[in-house]
């Protein structure tokens, strides 16, 4: 079967309403195909290039909603957690992105099991390129490959500003105690152009390194959490080939779409939708199944 997962909620550590996990599960092979062209239809009525609950007009996201209600009839089933942001703030001896991992983990784990060839489609948000060990990293050695590049880059003279500010910002996030941050201002005040190149290129290589380890661990915790309902079922399931697909919403992925649409309807209303809802909200309400996880 088809899986399909997304959050919703600041997983970076400074959310202060909730968290939300979320996993779509399509009970037929053309499901996808059938959302899709509905999805694509809707896109094309409100000149859309993708869904995004954040950036449809009411009348987009109240037709948007009606669909998923239909799917959740029928076609598809949809596993919602709900976490306090306290689950990132109590465990100060994990990173978010760790906590992230594991809750996300758990999810996918609980749906896929027992399916010997599920297919996994994920819009995952690791942040592993903090502003802080964006500014560390400048000082290691640059892979090969990513030399060639840089060595070729031209910052555009008409981005100069806008990057300048993007990491002006970036800037106040990092700890006052990093011993490369002195250097950094030095170079950013004298060389600014330098210095936004530098800090650019650390960051993407940064954000490419980590998403392939952390995607390798995110596999690893999934097989994990498998294994480990083996053993307290004493079942003889087998582990499954576990491929994870990552997707963004910018892919027009017609599941990925609906389950971020879902979670961030979860988002701003919560374990029930508000008493002056939409026929269409409280339809989907009623075939999710939601979970207030504590723990």
């Amino acid at each position: 079967m088809q899986y399909f997962f997304d959050e919703s909620g600041n997983w970076k550590g400074r959310e202060r309403k909730r968290l939300v996990l979320g996993g779509l599960q399509f009970m037929e092979a053309n499901t996808r195909q059938r959302l899709s062209t509905e999805f694509k239809i809707l896109k094309t009525k409100h000149n859309l290039s993708y869904l995004h609950a954040n950036e449809m007009n009411p009348s987009a996201k109240e037709e948007c909603y009606q669909i998923i209600a239909k799917y959740l009839e029928r076609d598809a089933q949809a596993l919602i957690h709900i976490y306090s942001p306290k689950i990132l703030r109590e465990n100060t001896r994990s990173s978010y992105d760790m906590i992230y991992m594991e809750k996300a983990a758990e999810i996918v784990s609980m749906m896929i099991f027992g399916d010997s060839k599920p297919k996994i489609y994920f819009d995952m948000s690791f942040h592993s390129a903090y502003p802080n060990n964006v500014i560390s990293n400048l000082r290691k050695k640059k892979p090969r490959h990513f030399k060639r590049v840089i060595n070729t880059h031209t910052l555009l003279k008409k981005q100069e500003a806008s990057q300048l500010e993007y990491i002006q910002k970036r800037l106040k996030k990092v700890k006052k105690n990093n011993s490369v941050l002195p250097k950094f201002l030095e170079v950013l005040e004298s060389n600014p152009k330098q210095a936004i190149s530098a800090y650019l290129f650390s960051e993407l290589i940064l954000q490419v390194e980590s998403k392939d380890r952390d995607r390798e661990l995110f596999r690893a915790a999934i097989i994990n959490n498998l294994k480990n309902y083996n053993e307290s079922l004493a079942s003889s399931a087998i582990i499954p080939e576990i491929e994870v697909n990552f997707v963004s919403k910018e892919q027009n992925n017609a599941g990925v779409e609906m389950i971020d649409i879902i979670n961030n309807l979860v988002y701003h209303n919560g374990l029930r939708p508000h008493h002056n809802s939409s026929e269409a909200t409280i339809k989907i309400y009623q075939n999710l199944k939601i979970n207030e996880v504590t723990r």
